[in-house]
């Protein structure tokens, strides 16, 4: 697998478990946020409590599906899958507005999978 093809897959591989993690810690948060409305015995606490909790599942949920896709998308391009190539490019395009780390990794995504060593691997 050619180098910068390579630092791309590493970098959706590492992106996609940061996302996992990330939507497992909002989850707690959002939990634990939850029964602490929930137990305070005031008024309407029951409703606050579960929007809190509905909002963390949802949060959650939805992170954690972006996490997967970078997990799947990573393993795609090991295959030489060109699907992968494409959802790998927006995402590093979607990566770039997440200054100053985002646009970086986004620059590497991008440049890993867009010239002629991708289009060698991917067989373009």
């Amino acid at each position: 697998m050619p180098s910068k093809v390579n630092t791309a897959r590493v970098i959706l591989k590492v992106l996609g478990w940061l996302q996992i993690v990330v939507a497992v810690i909002f989850l707690l948060i959002f939990v634990a946020t939850s029964v602490f409305i929930g137990t305070s015995g005031q008024e309407g606490a029951g409703v606050g409590s579960a929007v809190m909790g509905v909002t963390g599942v949802v949060i959650a949920i939805i992170l954690g599906v972006i996490g997967v896709i970078h997990l799947l998308t990573a393993k795609g391009i090991a295959e030489k899958k060109n699907w992968a190539k494409i959802v790998g490019i927006v995402l590093g395009a979607l990566s770039l507005p997440n200054i100053p780390v985002g646009t970086v990794l986004g620059i590497f995504i991008l440049m890993g999978l867009i010239g002629e060593e991708a289009n060698s691997w991917f067989g373009a």
